[in-house]
Parts: C-alpha cells; structure tokens; sequence
C-alpha cells in the first residue's frame, strides 16, 4: 500500500523534516501560533481575503516537526486507550477511537504543512501588532479559528496563507481529509491493480459526498443523544476494536449503508489508513537518522508501536 503516492508524501513533505534538529526542550516551547507567527519577515494582504506572511525556513520546519510527532503521539496514546477500553460502553469506545482519527488527521496534515491555528484574543491581538508593522494601515483582528497552508519556499524563507475560517473546526478537518485523499488518488499509480490505488479509491469513495456523515457528527451523536442509552441497553451500538493489522482486510469487506454501524466501521478505517501512513512516514525518516523524532524515542510507555 505505499506506492507513487506515499512516495509522493515522503520526498515532497517528509524528507524536508531530515534539516531539523530539536531537543526534547524544543517540545515545550516551540509551536506553531506562537513560534511561527512572533517570526514574521514580511506579510501583505491579498484582495482583501487572506494574509501572506514570510517566515524563517528553519523555525518553520521546527514547528511542523514538533506539532506532527506531537500530534502523532497523541493519537497513539488514544489508540492504546481504545484498545483497553473492554468494559466502558460502546458510544465510549467509539468517542475515544474519535480523537485517535481526529489527532491522526491534524498530525497528517501538519506534515503536508497545512491546518488550522486558534488564536485566542491575546495571540491575536499579537498577530494584529506584527501585521500593523508591515501594512499600510492598521488592522485589529478578534479571537479564532484560522485555517494555514504554505504555498511556496526558498532556502531561506517560507511563505504562508493565513485566512480566518468558521467555527467547526472538526468538520473543517474533515473536509479538508476529503479533498487530500482525492488529491492522493491522483498521485497513486494509474497501473490496473495497483495495491495503493485500489486502496485509496476505495476509502476515497466510501467518504466522497456523504451527505449524512462525518465522524465527528456520529461522535456528537453518540456523546449527546439521550435515545443512545436506549439503543446501548438493546445492544444495538458496536464499535469494533479491529486491530490495525486488519486493516486491508476491513476495508475489503466493508460495503457502506446508512447507518450508525455503518458509520462507526468507516470511521475506525479511515483513523486506522491515518496512523499507518503517519507511521510509516516516521519509520522511513528514523531508518536514515536515527536521532529524528526525539519524543517519540523517549516514549517508555510504548503506546501502541
């Protein structure tokens, strides 16, 4: 299942990450809202819509490192803990398993150097200074959420779009998922066969417009709805704790209605296709330097490996 596209991810995003050096201080106190945006070097605003800000190269790397691993980090610590939750209901299960997909898309996106930032009144009142030094007027921005994404680099410096988005971030998310796969459909091999084709199209297809689901609207669902308590009582809620090693095997068999179990099932492969991408990604960049991703060597606990 890695082929042109994985190939794709590594040699475009990954291999950018072999420059940076970081202690394990780095992690406390590097990230990106902070970091990034106190490294300004120069930002105008475009039609109006968006801002362009130039930053350092290196910090930027730095804080796309950090936030990944971190990230990463956090969805295995989510999966160790969907993995022993044995006797917990199972609209729980499936909220733990939620956060584990969800921690596993951001970390996913951080490495293709995009994603989304909340700046709370006082970030942003910061972000309003450093912008009012390069603009021709004066600009005061409130607290939110806002999405980034870098469109261009040199050796020195990367630029970035900044534009401030809606409020639900977690659909945001996933909507961004859904567009990144179809545009990881276009870099696979057009090979009749391929392995990694076949399975990108496949997960691709099952989530393109579905109107009804999301599975952050199916964890709101199971977190919130009285009527669960109903349904967890007739034993009409499951929520499989597949192991990753299954997952080509999953997704084989898997054929979408519209239902909740439905639901739940290609929210758990979606996660599942998230963490072993993010995994291999780290694996390939260990192979070469064994000193990369210095947090997740210090882990003891080995959450799930």
């Amino acid at each position: 299942m890695f082929g042109l596209n994985y190939h794709y991810i590594r040699n475009d995003y990954a291999l950018n990450l072999l420059d940076v050096k970081l202690t394990l201080r780095d992690y406390k106190h590097i990230k990106f809202k902070t970091s990034v945006l106190e490294n300004i070097i120069s930002a105008s605003e475009i039609n109006g819509k968006y801002f362009e800000i130039d930053v350092p190269r290196q910090i930027f790397y730095k804080a796309i490192n950090v936030e990944f691993e971190l990230y990463h980090l956090r969805s295995k610590i989510q999966l160790n803990d969907f993995y022993l939750s044995k006797d917990i209901s199972e609209s729980w299960k499936f909220t733990t398993f939620y956060y584990f997909l969800f921690f596993s898309n951001v970390a996913l996106h951080r490495l293709l150097n995009r994603g989304y930032l909340y700046l709370d009144q006082s970030s942003a009142t910061n972000f309003s200074s450093t912008l009012n030094v390069f603009l021709p007027y004066v600009t005061k921005l409130g607290s939110g959420n806002w999405s980034f994404k870098k469109i261009s680099e040199t050796t020195s410096t990367v630029k970035i779009e900044l534009k401030q988005v809606g409020s639900n971030l977690h659909q945001l998310v996933w909507q961004d998922l859904i567009l990144t796969l179809k545009h990881f459909t276009t870099k696979a091999s057009t090979k009749p066969g391929d392995p990694e084709k076949s399975i990108l199209d496949s997960i691709y297809n099952n989530v393109k417009g579905r109107q009804g689901f999301s599975p952050s609207e199916t964890r709101n669902y199971l977190n919130y709805m009285s009527e669960v308590a109903l349904e967890e009582i007739d034993n009409k809620i499951l929520c499989p704790q597949n192991k990753i090693d299954n997952f080509i095997k999953n997704l084989s068999s898997f054929n979408y209605v519209d239902n909740l179990s439905s639901k739940i099932n290609l929210s758990i492969i979606v996660g599942q296709y998230l963490f072993i991408i993010n995994k291999k990604i780290i694996d390939d960049i260990q192979a070469r330097d064994k000193n990369q991703f210095r947090l997740l060597n210090k882990d003891k606990k080995n959450y799930i490996s």
